[in-house]
């Protein structure tokens, strides 16, 4: 029964207990089915936020990908050069790899452009490390390599003929002269003074030879060689070895001479060289630029 507050008539509605129970069905009918629709849209919602959030990971993924696949590929050109580096300059200094470096086998290190597409980052994490690695092996290698080539340095600088054979003046330098080409130097000294071997290495010749006289011929390795004549006499042997600076003969005038001195010769692989640049060389400077330049030269 509604009752309203002006002078309208009452209003009065009788329901039976079925109809009231309709009503209520359809009202909670009605609330579920909202309350479903809710739930749903809240779902979909979720769906959607965590959606997009895979989109944004995915795509920052693939830039991870990009970024490290560029990587992995100048990485692997920097190892390739390094390689390429490491057999030239051996190659030029004539340094061999030992058994145990030549059997060494480089990383097994996929290349990444087959990987360039693969969603798993580990895997091109797991090529960096490799590569690393190979880079630590390489960089002992060209470390091993420089210390040969010092090595080598220091053997070759050895048979440099750098010191003056006998304390004296130059009476006749290295060229043409009258009477033909003179193939070494004259030095004039004292009789009987000291001939010093000017590096170290082995006498091939001990003895009379011609116009030369008492002669010793010294090889010393990389194609050197050094002739001392005119000697009064001779203090070593054929197959002896020499020290650099060891006393080897005294200046005479044995031979086709005009007087007492030293005829000094300098040889590479048997052709004469002019000594006079050989003299009194500073080899503990050769890295300077100018005398490293000339140090290549003859080298």
């Amino acid at each position: 029964m509604i009752v309203p507050h002006s002078q309208k008539s009452i209003f009065s509605l009788r329901l039976s207990s079925i109809s009231l129970y309709i009503a209520l069905l359809l009202i909670l009918g009605l609330t579920l089915s909202h309350l479903s629709l809710f739930i749903s849209h809240q779902k979909r919602k979720g769906e959607r936020a965590q959606l997009k959030y895979l989109e944004e990971k995915v795509s920052t993924q693939q830039g991870q990908i990009k970024n490290l696949t560029r990587e992995v590929n100048d990485f692997e050109q920097k190892m390739r050069h390094l390689f390429r580096l490491d057999e030239k300059l051996r190659v030029m200094v004539g340094i061999k790899k030992k058994a145990k470096e030549s059997s060494q086998k480089q990383s097994a290190v996929h290349s990444p452009q087959s990987t360039v597409y693969s969603p798993k980052i580990r895997q091109l994490y797991c090529q960096i490390e490799q590569l690393k690695e190979e880079g630590k092996v390489r960089k002992e290698s060209l470390l091993k390599l420089e210390e040969d080539i010092h090595q080598e340095k220091l053997r070759r600088l050895e048979v440099i003929p750098s010191i003056y054979p006998v304390r004296g003046v130059l009476s006749s330098p290295f060229g043409l002269r009258r009477g033909g080409f003179h193939k070494g130097i004259d030095l004039v000294a004292p009789y009987g003074a000291p001939i010093r071997s000017t590096a170290k290495g082995k006498v091939t010749f001990s003895g009379e030879k011609g116009g030369f006289g008492q002669i010793i011929i010294i090889s010393h390795g990389f194609g050197f060689s050094t002739y001392y004549a005119h000697n009064s006499k001779n203090l070593v042997e054929k197959g002896e070895r020499v020290k650099k600076g060891q006393v080897i003969a005294y200046l005479g005038n044995s031979g086709r001479t005009t007087g007492h001195h030293l005829h000094y010769e300098v040889r590479r692989n048997n052709i004469p060289s002019n000594p006079a640049p050989y003299l009194n060389l500073n080899l503990n400077n050769i890295l300077k630029f100018s005398e490293r330049r000339w140090l290549d030269n003859i080298l």
